[in-house]
């Protein structure tokens, strides 16, 4: 008789313990849930999508898969014609495309109350100085207090705007204005 009970003990003790380990297990953990989708995951773009984000004032812009350029005003566009599996953000490519071709232009500003300024694009040469710039900075040289200051990109609704942080130039077109601390030091200016 001892021969069979001893394996019928052992086979109970082994399917007690399974059934812990079994309770144990969904006791201890939930299984992990998908992590939420960022914002920038969870915005999809597609073939259309351009026509809510570029404003009708762009004339050559990014789709989110293709170079495309328009007539001012159109509604319609013609593209490069690559196919894309995912497409990308749309984004306005005339203010990249500008500055990319202003590499070693200056550009002289008369204001209102004969202030005069000038904006460097590229590079600043000045006398025996010249000073490199990157794609996203001017230098501007004030005619009135003959000081010159190294300005920065910043995003802005339209138009160009370019700040140090206490000096703002902003440029639409040939008209630009000048703000130090947030109020108007040149306004009236035109592009000479």
């Amino acid at each position: 008789m001892k021969f069979f009970s001893l394996p019928l003990t052992l086979t109970l003790v082994v399917v007690a313990l399974l059934a812990a380990c079994s309770e144990q297990d969904s006791a201890v953990a939930p299984p992990p849930q998908p992590k939420a989708a960022t914002a920038t995951e969870a915005a999809a773009y597609d073939a259309t999508s351009w026509r809510e984000i570029i404003p009708e004032s762009c004339n050559s812009f990014f789709d989110g898969c293709n170079t495309c350029r328009r007539a001012p005003g159109a509604a319609e566009a013609a593209c490069t014609r690559k196919a894309c599996m995912k497409y990308q953000q749309p984004r306005c490519l005339d203010d990249e495309q500008a500055s990319a071709g202003q590499a070693g232009r200056q550009v002289q500003y008369q204001c209102a109350g004969e202030a005069r300024f000038t904006v460097f694009f590229g590079e600043y040469r000045a006398d025996d100085q010249r000073v490199k710039l990157g794609p996203d900075e001017v230098m501007l040289s004030d005619a009135q207090s003959r000081t010159t200051y190294k300005l920065t990109r910043e995003r802005s609704a339209s138009g160009a705007k370019y700040t140090d942080g206490t000096l703002s130039y902003w440029s639409k077109g040939s008209e630009a204005v000048l703000q130090q601390s947030g109020d108007t030091l040149y306004q009236g200016c035109q592009e000479q």
